[in-house]
């Protein structure tokens, strides 16, 4: 929203706007929604404490700015709880692939020398230590997996005539000439564990919630978002999708929903209600 008001020609109004469309609650309210022992006098502290600590972090870079004394309004407590409450109702669980991730495995086996070289030499000492932590992480995992075949193998014996695939090199269609080391990184699955957040998607946002919808929403690498149909839809018909995990019993449906503070009345939770089987 700064960014954007610096750009824009420090227009707040603008700034808000691509917010204004999303369903909106104070933060204190959706998180007691969840959890009534929560009390709202130490949520509002727990707010307060970030805003400030916000503004002191902030507001310096935009002081200098013609019209900065506009934007002390988004470090009320009002506004930050409104923020907040928006994110918590509307936000979308995303996760894309580290840049470093792709670099090391699209661009970086396939550079010129000396460059490539000269970047792994950098990149090594970190991406060892990284495969260090892993395989440490994964040990007690592994013996456990083991010794879980081993006491299959005394139940069930079975043999298919084909070889197991366990460390097999997927990579044969790299250079011959890249350093074994960056070869051996990459033959696992990943080196930078991906990114992890929470996004906005507006015209996702505006699709209404039901337990038997049409449609699923889907995540590209590219973050963007989309609506797969999950079966025909009718023109006119009302594109709809699942904000739980719709394969739950019906009051455990409730339960999640509270979040965004209503009662589903979809097709399947009234048939439901009535005691009787739903069948889409």
């Amino acid at each position: 929203m700064l960014i954007e008001w610096r750009t824009n020609g420090r227009n707040l109004h603008k700034a808000l706007f691509p917010y204004s469309a999303f369903q909106k609650k104070y933060w204190w309210d959706v998180r007691r929604s969840e959890d009534q022992s929560l009390s709202e006098d130490h949520l509002k502290a727990m707010l307060q404490t970030s805003i400030s600590l916000l503004r002191e972090a902030l507001l310096p870079l935009f002081e200098k700015e013609p019209d900065a004394s506009h934007l002390n309004y988004l470090f009320t407590l009002d506004f930050y709880s409104y923020l907040l409450g928006l994110f918590e109702i509307n936000d979308n669980s995303i996760e894309f692939t580290s840049p470093l991730q792709i670099f090391l495995q699209k661009e970086l086996p396939f550079m010129k020398e000396p460059n490539r070289t000269a970047i792994w030499k950098l990149l090594e000492p970190t991406v060892d230590v990284i495969l260090q932590e892993q395989l440490e992480e994964n040990s007690d995992e592994e013996e456990e997996m083991e010794e879980d075949a081993m006491e299959e193998q005394h139940h069930h014996h079975h043999d298919d005539g084909k070889d197991e695939e366990h460390g097999h090199d997927h990579h044969d269609d790299l250079p011959a000439d890249i350093p074994e080391g960056l070869r051996t990184a990459l033959s696992h699955p990943f080196i930078f564990p991906p990114f992890q957040g929470l996004g906005l998607f507006p015209l996702e946002a505006l699709t209404n919630h039901s337990c038997a919808p049409n449609t699923i929403v889907k995540f590209d690498k590219d973050n963007t978002c989309r609506l797969f149909a999950l079966r025909d839809i009718l023109p006119g018909e009302e594109l709809t999708h699942s904000y739980i995990e719709n394969e739950l019993d019906l009051e455990q449906r409730k339960l999640d929903l509270r979040t965004y503070g209503f009662e589903c009345t979809c097709i399947k939770c009234k048939t439901e209600a009535e005691g009787k089987p739903f069948v889409e």
